[in-house]
């Protein structure tokens, strides 16, 4: 009988791997729908994280998805989780076109919230902020059907 213990290093490295495979050749829609959920799992992260710094850390992670390595906001010391993914949703979203428009506008308005969030220092107010990017996030999703 195999071990959990045997099984679970493989299981870490089979999503490490699925989680890096390059979307080069995928469509834009499909890179910014790799890139909505990513950006989704990291302002979930920063919701429940218990400082204003953990806070902000993870929604820097979720600001370097939404606007990707050309954005303005975009910034190199912090994680970018979607390294691979796609050129950042905001992009992905416009190369996709009219069927992405909707989605587009719900993106934009969670990038003005969760930019404006990075100056917040009460974390009541961060957190409540956060909800509301993470709202739009979902909005984009299911403005694109996933």
């Amino acid at each position: 009988m195999i071990r959990l213990q045997h099984i679970f290093p493989i299981l870490v490295l089979a999503v490490l791997l699925f989680m890096t495979v390059d979307t080069m050749g995928a469509s834009p829609m499909d890179q910014a729908k790799n890139e909505l959920y990513t950006a989704i799992y990291h302002g979930k992260a920063s919701v429940d994280s218990d400082s204003a710094d953990a806070m902000k850390a993870h929604l820097n992670h979720a600001i370097n998805c939404i606007e990707g390595p050309q954005g303005k906001n975009f910034d190199s010391s912090e994680l970018n989780p979607c390294k691979g993914q796609g050129n950042g949703i905001i992009p992905d979203l416009k190369a996709a076109g009219a069927p992405a428009t909707s989605a587009l506008g719900h993106v934009q308005e969670a990038d003005n919230i969760a930019v404006s969030s990075l100056g917040v220092s009460d974390i009541n107010t961060l957190r409540s902020n956060i909800n509301e990017v993470v709202k739009h996030l979902e909005e984009a999703k299911a403005a694109l059907g996933m």
